[in-house]
């Protein structure tokens, strides 16, 4: 597979060329090029399912998502068959709980969604403990995080939050994204102290990557250096992308907001794609709701409905 990998790739992204140009025909010969070469590939099969669909021959098309499902049934369900009976939780690999609205780098970052915020606001301990006691009921193994565009230590809760995390999802991955501006020695002890399993840094310039290497950290840990945000803030704007490639992010990680709302994706700034709001639900009956099935169900099989699912050109899927 590694030697042909590049050459996959670029076949891979012609076949998907075709499908945005309605070459539906022509798009099955490449993908089925590709899989006399990789063999079975649900990622693959889930696109000559779409191909099929979209000729209007659903035997076929069912037969590929039948393919797909067998090969990878925990992140393709059978598209023809009803998934009621899944466990809401059961895909679930992270959650971000954003504490808050603010950032302390947003008036420097003018890409940054959180540059135009202007009414600072956060989200009430007891909505966090909520979340928290209702992940300790399956005792959940993901990953939990506090951010999404704020920076969590400059939230004074975040120590407790992490111990209280640790006692009630002890097997749960505990993981801090900072940008590092409020990153002490002390800080970086009491926060491993605390509970925290990862921390990842993201260092804007040059002098704090040398001071936050600086830093003793006995856990997993990364340091990176932050060139040009990306372009999200435009999301809204960008033109419509005929694509079918599957998409699993919100099957695999939720996103709850400052507000309280639990939106499709992290790409989501303006909370475009609510599936519920954790101050009036549980995150179980936001789970289990009709328009979250409905719409994790469809991108996971590459049905983009949403308009903001119709721009993104963020890449979830290779062979």
């Amino acid at each position: 597979m590694a030697e042909h990998s590049s050459g996959l790739l670029s076949v891979l992204k012609y076949a998907d060329k075709l499908m945005k140009y309605s070459d539906f025909q022509n798009a099955i010969i490449y993908y089925l090029s590709i899989l006399k070469v990789v063999g079975d590939s649900p990622h693959v099969y889930v696109r000559i399912a779409h191909a099929y669909r979209f000729l209007g021959d659903i035997e076929n098309s069912k037969i590929h998502f039948s393919k797909a499902h067998v090969l990878d049934p925990k992140n393709f369900i059978d598209y023809y068959k009803a998934d009621e009976s899944i466990n809401p939780f059961e895909t679930i690999r992270s959650i971000s709980i954003e504490l808050s609205n603010d950032c302390n780098y947003s008036t420097w970052h003018k890409k940054c969604p959180a540059h135009d915020v202007l009414d600072k606001k956060t989200l009430s301990s007891d909505m966090v403990h909520k979340i928290l006691d209702e992940l300790s009921i399956i005792s959940y193994t993901g990953e939990l995080m506090w951010h999404l565009y704020n920076e969590p230590l400059m939230d004074p809760r975040l120590v407790t939050f992490i111990k209280y995390a640790k006692s009630v999802c002890p097997a749960s991955v505990i993981h801090l994204w900072t940008n590092g501006f409020y990153l002490t020695q002390a800080v970086a002890d009491e926060v491993v102290n605390a509970g925290a399993s990862r921390i990842t840094i993201s260092a804007y310039t040059d002098a704090e990557y040398e001071r936050l290497s600086k830093l003793e950290i006995p856990i997993i840990h990364l340091i990176e250096k932050v060139g040009e945000l990306d372009l999200r803030k435009e999301m809204y704007s960008n033109e419509e992308i005929k694509s079918c490639v599957p998409c699993i992010t919100p099957s695999r990680d939720i996103v709850v907001r400052f507000n309280g709302d639990v939106v499709i994706c992290c790409l989501d700034w303006k909370n475009s794609v609510v599936f519920g709001n954790i101050y009036n639900q549980s995150l179980k009956e936001i789970l289990s709701s009709t328009r979250y099935k409905e719409v994790s169900k469809s991108l996971r099989y590459g049905i983009k409905d949403e308009a903001i699912c119709r721009r993104c050109n963020w890449k979830t899927w290779i062979i």
